[in-house]
């Protein structure tokens, strides 16, 4: 019995979480599966769009993780971090899919292959946070961590600059589409607020901001408050 409390309790916040990503996809699937636009990559297109967004939100959730957990102490905040990483991984796939097979499809010019992703621009960066995520995904298991060593850390730093490409792809294809005309001002209030949002997680994470907001915050694994009245808290 204890062995499986400790298994439900490693295990079980990243199976809530996968859960909760395949439920997203399912819906946004069967929204437009029966026009069969589900293959296009077009803005007009609400799952390539959609996989798009919740790629952003996951990896914004991941980012999250950490300054949760170092400000507050919850433990179940930090089981989440690596899940959250390999889903964002997951909607990121699915609509970079949707993209090649639509471009492969009902492209009849002649051209090379490293054209698909550098017409139009926006595409690039697209590209550098895809092979980012790629290469960390890769490289999430533990042989591969033990096998790299030192140099585990600084590859996986690259998270943030995974999220600047992300958001700048979906900022200037926004601009250069008609999808900012098409979804109207809400749609590009949302992709500011990501950017608000991806600009606050990496400021927390500058060791002077990071220091103060935990002297500031009664609920820190060191902060000013005792063991007991955090365990209170959290419970």
């Amino acid at each position: 019995m204890d062995t499986i409390k400790k298994w439900v309790s490693k295990h079980g916040p990243a199976i809530i979480l996968t859960a909760i990503a395949l439920a997203i996809i399912l819906t946004e699937f069967r929204a437009v599966s029966v026009s069969d636009r589900f293959v296009s990559a077009s803005v007009v297109n609400p799952f390539f769009t959609a996989m798009g967004k919740w790629a952003i939100r996951f990896l914004l959730i991941s980012l999250a993780i950490t300054p949760i957990y170092s400000l507050t102490g919850w433990h179940f905040a930090n089981k989440l971090r690596k899940p959250a990483g390999l889903l964002t991984f997951l909607f990121v796939c699915i609509h970079f899919g949707i993209y090649l097979y639509d471009r492969t499809r009902n492209d009849d010019r002649e051209r090379t292959f490293i054209s698909y992703f550098t017409e139009p621009q926006y595409i690039i960066f697209g590209l550098i946070a895809f092979v980012i995520l790629a290469l960390m995904t890769a490289t999430s298991i533990k042989p591969t961590m033990r096998l790299m060593g030192r140099y585990w850390k600084p590859l996986h730093r690259l998270v943030y600059v995974a999220g600047i490409m992300m958001m700048l792809h979906s900022i200037t294809a926004a601009l250069s589409s008609k999808m900012g005309f098409m979804e109207g001002p809400a749609y590009t209030n949302e992709l500011k607020l990501y950017l608000a949002i991806l600009v606050a997680l990496l400021v927390v994470r500058i060791p002077v901001i990071n220091a103060f907001l935990k002297h500031l915050s009664p609920f820190a694994p060191d902060g000013r408050k005792s063991k007991r009245k955090r365990e209170l808290v959290m419970e």
